[in-house]
């Protein structure tokens, strides 16, 4: 699976368009790890483009962050769909790591940094 994604500063933003379920976790999982090791990023910023967030898809995440911040990256999550929105506080995954509503939000808050969200 290919991943789009772009560069804004140093933040690296990727946009998962698919609903991410065990037909497709391991491929999702390995191209977000991958990313990680792009030069000059100092965040991964996840843009989840559905509305649907499974238990698999909230797994990779969280995956893909304790990978991130052992390479000493921070991630934060994007949900502009309210559904996909309540599922992570239902799950409390908002406490691990940051929610935002928008792409444009989560580039603007520039007062996150690894150890405000260790979960």
């Amino acid at each position: 699976m290919d991943l789009s994604h772009y560069q804004v500063a140093d933040r690296l933003v990727v946009e998962v368009t698919d609903v991410i379920d065990i037909a497709n976790d391991h491929e999702v999982g390995s191209c977000l790890r991958g990313l990680l090791d792009r030069r000059g990023t100092s965040e991964l910023v996840v843009d989840l483009h559905g509305c649907i967030v499974t238990a698999t898809g909230l797994r990779v995440l969280l995956q893909t962050q304790r990978v991130a911040r052992a390479r000493g990256l921070a991630m934060c999550a994007v949900a502009a769909h309210p559904l996909a929105r309540k599922v992570f506080r239902i799950t409390h995954l908002h406490d691990s790591i940051p929610l935002y509503p928008s792409v444009a939000e989560a580039l603007r808050d520039v007062t996150r940094d690894l150890d405000l969200h260790c979960g």
